[in-house]
């Protein structure tokens, strides 16, 4: 299984909650509306370190706590809150995470994606300092 890799423009403050939104598509480009998933889970982790951040590791975001997925069209939503927005290394301005999207469908193991969103975390102490 192949990871697609998409960075997100701009920069997000610490300790704010953000929303990261898509649709999921097979391989056919139809979309895989929620019955159709069997397992979709989220990691975050810092792209530098490979730290995980908030222990967000494999967890399921089906339609539970932070994810949230349409019955019809495939699009997704996840929320990050403000434990996940934090900063690892407090000397630096910035830092690259990660957000790990893995889901499998039709109930077969090999029809299943990856997908890191890649997104920039702004220190706000350095910024206000």
């Amino acid at each position: 299984m192949a990871v697609a890799r998409v960075t997100l423009p701009g920069e997000f403050a610490e300790e704010n909650t953000m929303r990261i939104r898509g649709r999921f598509l097979d391989d056919l480009g139809q979309p895989i509306p929620l019955v159709g998933l069997d397992s979709l889970t989220l990691t975050l982790y810092s792209d530098a370190t490979k730290a995980i951040i908030n222990g967000v590791e494999n967890t399921d975001i089906r339609n539970v706590g932070r994810g949230i997925v349409s019955d019809l069209d495939g699009t997704f939503s996840v929320k990050l809150g403000v434990d996940d927005m934090i900063i690892l290394d407090d000397s630096l301005t910035t830092e690259t995470h990660v957000a790990l999207i893995i889901g499998t469908y039709n109930g077969v193991p090999e029809d299943g994606f990856s997908r890191e969103v890649v997104f920039k975390v702004r220190n706000l102490a350095k910024v206000l300092a």
